[in-house]
């Protein structure tokens, strides 16, 4: 496994990918040398997996079965040509590949099944969709009017597909339980940013992590618990973090 990134999402991803697959290297980049011997350090005692730093980001690419963004780069990260037949690709946000990358991309996995989702008449003084993302903009109109409306003119994207020459494909059939299995060892795959019936270009970002759906379930778990007289008080540590994500 290839790493770009040494934040709190590489290590999730490095936990997490050592859970499902029996890896036996994971190769990792950051450009702040400390943050990358810091997570050399912190996960090579988590895992059995081996875990080294490399110089460049194309020494975490080339050769990976899994290659893993986890950066808050606007700019891509990696280039398509890197990436090795029968790959899967991971990536946390939108700007981290380009389109030499997405345009390698053969199969894209959905989670769920999506279903249609409009934003259309929402309308606030300043309030908006930019780079698919729902979000309040300072500045007089003429200024707001420069911001990028959507992700793909960041990078001239002209086709209508994030993945112009992938098919997708359902993960699991959610009525039989079957995974989808590759179709070819060479299928270069990845998982569809699908969340909450929206893909990627489509306001993706904003619906699924505003944070709305963790703020309700854990505030009724909090007056349930106030309600049974149990529970115990948490340090603030715990909430405050000190890795950049």
């Amino acid at each position: 496994m290839g790493i770009i990134g040494s934040g709190g999402m590489a290590r999730s991803f490095a936990d997490a990918f050592t859970v499902v697959r029996n890896l036996k290297t994971i190769k990792v980049f950051s450009p702040t040398r400390a943050h990358l011997e810091e997570f050399v350090h912190e996960i090579g005692a988590k895992v059995s997996a081996e875990v080294f730093a490399v110089d460049k980001p194309i020494e975490a690419v080339v050769g990976s079965d899994i290659v893993a963004t986890c950066t808050n780069s606007y700019t891509p990260v990696i280039k398509g040509d890197w990436l090795k037949t029968g790959v899967h690709l991971a990536n946390v946000m939108w700007w981290e590949i380009g389109p030499d990358v997405l345009e390698r991309i053969d199969t894209a996995g959905l989670l769920v099944r999506r279903t249609p989702m409009s934003v259309a008449g929402y309308v606030d003084d300043d309030f908006g969709i930019r780079v698919d993302v729902m979000s309040y903009a300072a500045g007089t109109a003429e200024e707001r009017a420069r911001i990028p409306t959507r992700s793909k003119e960041l990078f001239g994207i002209k086709t209508r597909s994030r993945y112009p020459n992938a098919r997708y494909v359902d993960c699991i059939d959610w009525n039989t339980g079957v995974q989808y299995s590759r179709t070819s060892d060479t299928e270069i795959t990845t998982l569809a940013n699908n969340s909450f019936g929206t893909l990627e270009d489509e306001t993706g970002p904003s619906s699924g992590i505003q944070g709305i759906q963790f703020a309700t379930v854990g505030g009724r778990i909090y007056e349930r618990a106030r309600q049974l007289k149990i529970g115990r008080e948490l340090p603030l540590d715990m909430f405050l973090q000190d890795i950049p994500t």
